[in-house]
């Protein structure tokens, strides 16, 4: 949702190192649970497209609140850094972006 990662591939070549098993596992719970929709790819059917739905996004306030406290704690200059600060610039308005872009997506 922050990083604009749809596709089960974007997930898996993320920094993180998670493996397909496990992500595999966290996706279904996500969309079993009503955080992220699960649809086919209209450009090519063979994938899927993830995004998520009103319950996930009504979750960013939280998510941003976390991200605000733990960059006290993060080392300046790290990549973490330069997404954090870009978040506390202007948390209300870095919270409306993502729902903007998913706002035609979610039920």
């Amino acid at each position: 949702m922050l990083e604009e990662k749809k596709f089960f591939l974007d997930f898996i070549g993320s920094h993180e190192g998670i493996a397909t098993n496990i992500l595999t596992n966290r996706l279904a719970n996500l969309e079993s649970d009503g955080f992220i929709n699960k649809i086919r790819d209209t450009a090519d059917k063979k994938r899927f497209v993830y995004s998520p739905t009103k319950k996930g996004l009504d979750i960013l306030p939280v998510i941003i609140a976390m991200i605000t406290w733990s960059s006290k704690y993060i080392a300046k200059g790290s990549p973490a850094s330069n997404f954090m600060a870009m978040v506390n610039d202007d948390p209300v308005k870095f919270e409306k972006d993502i729902c903007a872009k998913f706002s035609n997506q979610t039920e």
